[in-house]
């Protein structure tokens, strides 16, 4: 992983500055090419990436009424630019990039649904179609889908689930080869549970409970499975643990599942995320910095191989 990590090492040299208030979240588009950015500013910024390796924000705009908490880019086989943000007002909305001026984005939905704030949404994997799940603090997952992925103006809600008291992140199994389910995640709930859902009966029911933590969990994140028979998911919680499970598929409903390594953090962690390959876990911190994670042989041994962020003192 050398080589990565001096690429992200460079990356991390430049500030991004193209907001007033604290960033929650950024998200790159498929390519990588992009980067959105969302903020307490109740502005999003579109960044690109340039010829000199330098990043340039070339759209922001005000969002939101509220904070805007996540975002998150559609895959470029239904739009070359489509996101979806989420706020604190209570709403997520749909933004389309205007194809005949790049630096404009027009708000193509607005879903109202939930009843308090939007905490984080998520496009499903292109296999699915285009599906959105948004986490509320209501305690809801909604998952809506486009009625007409060319005109991108209806997203009516097909399936809603209380998924907790109030939930705060939502993932998608990323694997083809597998049913439609959800990694769940509410607050003041010490498990993650895994959704999955019964076309036949037309429910959402839990098929997996990952119970290890002893607080709250706050990220979840679902590894891509390049052809291993098993999946990895990763959780963050309040007691500034990170665990890694592995999930088969032929486990029972509701079965829980034990951690296969606890990573811990120096201090309360905000998001975790895995690579495209499902090689390599990122745990970002609240002191802004990014540790780097990899398993080299046993799936319990995860080594620490690097860390962004800028050094104090």
């Amino acid at each position: 992983p050398g080589e990565p990590l001096r690429q992200a090492e460079s990356a991390m040299d430049e500030d991004i500055a193209g907001h007033s208030d604290a960033i929650h979240d950024l998200s790159y588009d498929f390519y990588g090419r992009r980067l959105a950015t969302v903020s307490s500013d109740r502005r999003v910024t579109v960044w690109e990436r340039q010829p000199d390796a330098a990043w340039q924000p070339v759209s922001s705009w005000s969002a939101h009424d509220q904070a805007v908490l996540r975002l998150d880019w559609a895959h470029p086989e239904f739009s070359s630019g489509l996101l979806a943000t989420c706020s604190l007002d209570r709403k997520a909305i749909l933004w389309r990039e205007d194809h005949a001026n790049r630096t404009a984005w027009q708000p193509v939905a607005t879903l109202v649904d939930a009843r308090e704030e939007v905490r984080s949404v998520r496009f499903a994997p292109r296999h699915l179609g285009l599906l959105l799940a948004t986490a509320a603090a209501d305690g809801y997952v909604r998952v809506y889908e486009a009625a007409d992925p060319a005109d991108l103006h209806q997203w009516p809600l097909m399936d809603e689930f209380r998924g907790g008291k109030a939930v705060t992140a939502v993932e998608w199994n990323p694997s083809p080869m597998d049913s439609k389910e959800l990694l769940v995640a509410a607050e003041g709930d010490s498990a993650a549970r895994v959704w999955r859902y019964n076309g036949e009966q037309r429910l959402w029911t839990v098929s997996a409970v990952l119970q290890g933590h002893s607080a709250a969990v706050v990220d979840v994140a679902w590894a891509a499975n390049p052809g291993r028979p098993f999946h990895l998911l990763a959780t963050a919680a309040a007691d500034q643990t990170v665990s890694v499970w592995r999930l088969d598929s032929s486990d029972e409903e509701g079965h829980p599942t034990a951690p296969l390594a606890t990573l811990r953090a120096e201090g309360p962690v905000w998001r975790v995320t895995w690579n495209l390959t499902g090689t390599i876990l990122s745990v970002s911190e609240e002191s802004g910095q990014v540790n780097l994670f990899s398993c080299p042989h046993d799936l319990s041994q995860w080594v620490k191989f690097g860390s962004l962020g800028r050094q104090t003192g």
